[in-house]
């Protein structure tokens, strides 16, 4: 029989300790990663959970702390679990010396554990997309524990000399210390010190038992930096507390005002300072749905992150119920409901378990009548028991609304309440929304695209351009103001007739791209040529989309002649107009059928501007359907219904309308200002 000697021995086991070591190691590194995750993942722009529990009013030490009960909870299994494995896989005889092993893994591994979930925590805050915070996690602990402790363990067995020195010598007396400030080196150093007192002279004595726990000693403070470092992290994030304070007195809103904005800024830092909203200043009263409208980019989201405390004003304040954002945050959340743009739903919860939550955190007294209204109130009835990720859309938008309503908060913040809604759905929001409004007399801050859901539910609207407030009224009043011109909506019968075709310039009855200046000289307006062709203001027309699309390259007489026939109504419906409904001016020149009329692209209306007398104007066009702008005052409404019913056979005008300026042409022209 062959007999390995002691050193052979001692070798071989320090092989197997290492081996096992790792396994271990390994089989540790992806718990941490799951808890970065779902960290992450409720703070991704198109879920924000996180922010939507904050708002309704769970504070931050509860938020962490019972994300730490239950993930510390989740990952103790495998620590439990780690002493039955190893006692089942040990070769050791020795049940006492076995169990000395056995505690100090289990000591190391409970340890690492504990140290990696608030790490996790703090970790966090440096991703947007859980999916690379998960990979970055593990990559961290695979390259300072398994990574670094395979390098140190080959210094170790097979040391160098390094300035009179072995390796073994600078890892054991210095490097460790520092190495052992990663929890990941922490855990495998100390997962190998245990795993090797079998073959270790002083196993058994106090110094050997200190060895594993001068590596869970690390692990203990890394935890405590951790969560110093998560308080602080959080408190930038969500907490107002960077705020330098304006001079003068920032409490109480006056009693008619649910929300003031006092002097906002915010001011983005970068290559080129971005400011995002200036100096806003603006009450919300109570009972008033404030309509607030902007292009993309103007600050309508950064105002609701302001006031929601998302982020930190650069300058100014608001309050809430007289609670500021800055140092009331807490208090002003408590009186707020926010509907935010993205679902910040949880997939696998129901709509009743959503609401139920949502009453809870609140602290509502009543929290069953409010979840069964909620749900009545939205008429979520038949979908109370299904789970969140299996809901519509449009059921979505309705379980966020019902929880922004959720125990009628005192200040309503709606966010796109109503986008992928389908149109009866969206008429029920808005009674619903103008329902809690009278009967709560609740201040709704309301952030729409939709100009019919601004017109039809805002008491007050805002218009916001560049970060500044630009406009402010009511829609009458803003309308009043901006909306010059009367909107004169025309529809033509189809033009019929025919035309002398040049059959000298036609090839088998088709209009080529080469042959169309010629055509259209000899039929006598050379200019529509130009509108033909690309970028001109009829190449979107079905022949000038067959002229211009090399697939096709061609458009039969039959079509040419009637898109033709059709311009000739319209350019001549645009010259009674204008006889009849504009400027007088002497020695204007007479138009033909020749003349250039002033056309607007159908991808932008343009709307007159108060000050400027333009007349009538062809301000969008789509087919055979005409809008035209008449200036407010040039001509009485009554005549302008006279002259059309009058006309209207005549003209070849199937249907029109007469209205004031809607307010998208108010919008268009408070943008058109602010740009000029």
């Amino acid at each position: 029989m062959y007999c390995n000697t002691r050193e052979i021995a001692v070798t071989q086991e320090y092989v197997n300790a290492f081996v096992r070591t790792i396994v271990v190691f390994l089989g540790f590194v992806f718990p941490p990663g799951s808890v970065i995750a779902f960290a992450v993942l409720e703070t991704e722009a198109n879920r924000e959970t996180k922010f939507q529990q904050l708002v309704n009013g769970v504070g931050k030490a509860t938020y962490w702390g019972a994300h730490w009960v239950f993930d510390q909870a989740t990952t103790a299994l495998p620590v439990v679990a780690l002493p039955v494995v190893l006692l089942l896989t040990s070769d050791v005889n020795s049940m006492n010396y076995t169990g000395m092993v056995v505690a100090q893994s289990a000591q190391v591994t409970a340890a690492f554990v504990f140290a990696c979930v608030p790490l996790a925590y703090a970790m966090s805050f440096s991703f947007r997309r859980h999916a690379d915070a998960l990979v970055w996690m593990v990559i961290v602990h695979i390259v300072t524990g398994g990574a670094l402790s395979v390098l140190a363990y080959v210094l170790k067995v097979v040391p160098l000399a390094v300035g009179g020195l072995s390796t073994k010598d600078i890892i054991d007396d210095y490097a460790r210390y520092v190495l052992l400030l990663f929890p990941g080196y922490a855990f495998a150093d100390g997962l190998l010190r245990a795993q090797t007192q079998i073959v270790d002279d002083y196993s058994l004595s106090s110094s050997s038992s200190s060895s594993s726990s001068s590596s869970s000693s690390p692990l203990a403070v890394a935890r405590e930096v951790s969560e110093r470092l998560l308080v602080q992290w959080g408190a930038a994030d969500v907490v107002a507390e960077r705020a330098r304070v304006q001079a003068g007195d920032l409490g109480g809103a006056r009693e008619a005002d649910a929300v003031q904005f006092l002097g906002l800024r915010k001011e983005y830092k970068g290559n080129g300072d971005k400011v995002a909203l200036d100096d806003l200043w603006l009450g919300v009263g109570r009972g008033e749905v404030f309509g607030y409208l902007g292009v993309n980019g103007a600050g309508k989201s950064t105002t609701i992150k302001l006031l929601t405390g998302a982020e930190a004003p650069t300058r100014g304040s608001a309050t809430v119920l007289g609670h500021s954002i800055r140092t009331q945050l807490g208090a002003a959340r408590r009186s707020l409901g926010y509907c935010p743009q993205h679902e910040a739903l949880y997939e696998l919860l129901t709509v009743r378990e959503h609401l139920k939550m949502y009453a809870m955190i609140r602290g509502l007294p009543e929290w069953r009548e409010a979840v069964q209204s909620g749900v009545e109130r939205m008429q979520l009835k038949r979908f109370e028991h299904v789970i969140a990720k299996q809901l519509s859309g449009g059921n979505k938008r309705k379980l966020s609304a019902a929880i922004a309503m959720l125990g009628s908060p005192e200040v309503i913040v709606l966010d796109e309440p109503t986008s992928g809604v389908d149109a009866l759905s969206q008429r029920f929001m808005w009674d619903v929304v103008r329902d809690t409004t009278q009967r709560t007399r609740s201040a709704v801050l309301l952030v729409s695209h939709s100009m019919p859901e601004v017109e039809a539910l805002s008491t007050r609207i805002g218009v916001l351009i560049g970060g500044r407030l630009r406009a402010l009224g009511t829609s009458s009043e803003l309308k009043a103001q901006y909306g010059s011109t009367m909107v004169v909506e025309v529809t033509l019968a189809q033009a019929t007739g025919q035309l002398a075709p040049p059959t000298r310039l036609l090839r088998d009855d088709y209009v080529y791209p080469s042959q169309l200046r010629a055509i259209c000289e000899a039929l006598g307006a050379a200019s529509r040529c130009e509108a033909l062709q690309q970028g001109g203001r009829a190449c979107s027309s079905p022949v000038g989309f067959a002229l211009n699309t090399a697939e096709v390259g061609r458009v039969s007489w039959l079509e040419f002649e009637r898109w033709w026939l059709q311009e000739d109504a319209v350019e001549g419906l645009q010259r009674v107009l204008r006889r009849a409904w504009g400027p007088r001016q002497t020695g204007a020149s007479s138009s033909s059928s020749t003349t250039t009329t002033k056309e607007v692209s159908t991808s932008r209306v343009k709307v007159s501007t108060p000050g400027l007398d333009s007349g009538v104007e062809l301000v969008d066009r789509h087919g055979q359907h005409l809008v035209f702008s008449v200036p407010r005052g040039a001509v009485p409404v009554a005549d302008i219904f006279e002259f059309l019913e009058r006309r209207q056979h005549a003209l070849g005008i199937v249907s029109y309308s007469v209205s004031t300026a809607g307010l998208e042409a108010v919008f268009k022209s408070v943008v058109e200002h602010a740009s000029a």
